[in-house]
């Protein structure tokens, strides 16, 4: 016999968002996650044979798929760093001198 998964959802729905919120920084991302939880739970509630606690299973897949999403998280911002790292050094004796006063004043608030 399949868990009711409206049961399901009202039980453990807070956990998986509360879970992916808390380590995914960008929001979106972290509702992206969430929802491929609830995926694989779907997809995988037939698979569950009742060896362990329901809210284990839930937790083991709600850790796994939101890690992978971590992992990549991190991937994508050290590639930004690495690309930042990259960009060529700005002079500012180079610069337009109405840019660079813009770019104070702008800064600065005056």
């Amino acid at each position: 016999m399949e868990p009711d998964l409206e049961k399901i959802v009202e039980q453990y729905g807070t956990m998986i968002s509360s879970i992916s919120h808390r380590m995914i920084q960008n929001k979106e991302v972290a509702k992206e996650a969430a929802q491929e939880v609830w995926y694989e739970i779907i997809r995988s509630i037939g698979s569950f044979n009742g060896q362990s606690e329901l809210s284990t299973w839930i937790y083991t897949i709600c850790k796994r798929t939101i890690l992978r999403y971590v992992r990549n998280e991190r991937i994508a911002t050290m590639n930004e760093l690495k690309e930042f790292r990259n960009l060529p050094a700005i002079d500012p004796a180079e610069q337009d001198r109405d840019e660079h006063e813009w770019i104070k004043n702008a800064v600065t608030g005056a």
